[in-house]
């Protein structure tokens, strides 16, 4: 199982390494928890709106506008609903009808929950960390970026 789990962890980083420079995604994996800016940062970089030499703030900066990051600083942990609503914002995934709606971190936690992308004993408000991040983000990104 050990083995099996690297394997996909190793795949996950390859899907997402040609679109980041090694030394970013370094930096990111050895955090204990990603932060705003590092999750604007891996998804504006998998979608092409951040350039690999951009700082995370620009990252963060990038993606201000979402509602759910009002009052943020892109250095604070990002919570597990938070970033599964960021990365289902711009995924290939068609979105739920509850979703679609609202556009909001509950329901877009939910969704991954239900389509069984997410462990059913996850909390929503738990910080979310790298590798479990850059794991999520090779299911769900567009396949033009795969």
């Amino acid at each position: 199982m050990k083995k099996l789990f690297l394997i996909l962890i190793c795949l996950s980083i390859g899907t997402l390494i040609f679109a980041q420079s090694a030394e970013k995604v370094d930096e990111i994996l050895d955090s204990k928890n990603l932060t705003r800016g590092q999750a604007c940062y891996l998804v504006g970089t998998a979608i092409g709106e951040v350039k690999e030499a951009d700082s995370y703030q620009t990252a963060f900066d990038k993606f201000k506008g979402l509602k759910m990051f009002e009052n943020k600083k892109h250095d604070e942990p990002i919570r597990f609903d938070e970033f599964s609503n960021l990365a289902l914002q711009y995924s290939s995934i068609k979105h739920g009808l509850w979703y679609s709606i609202a556009k909001n971190p509950h329901y877009a936690f939910r969704q991954l929950k239900i389509m069984k992308m997410i462990p059913q004993k996850t909390v929503p408000s738990s910080n979310i960390t790298p590798f479990t991040a850059i794991n999520l983000l090779a299911k769900i990104m567009p396949k033009a970026d795969r």
